[in-house]
């Protein structure tokens, strides 16, 4: 198997619907997470433009850092 450019992005790409903000809680964030089956998602300004990615590692990560996980 091999990549190549015979595929763009937008045909492999999984789409997530939902997105957050850097306000947004974390616990909110691993809720959709679970219930949309994504990896990743996207951190949106006031005016809805994506700033940051924040990724299942992040909050897995996150947890750990601060003692909550286990």
């Amino acid at each position: 198997y091999s990549l190549d450019d015979s595929h763009a992005v937008k045909e492999v790409m999984t789409g997530c619907p939902e997105s957050v903000t850097a306000d947004t809680g974390l616990d909110t964030a691993v809720s959709l997470f679970l219930t949309h089956h994504c990896g990743a998602l996207p951190v949106v300004n006031a005016e809805g433009r994506a700033v940051a990615m924040l990724s299942v590692y992040d909050a897995l990560k996150a947890f750990q850092d601060t003692g909550t996980a286990g």
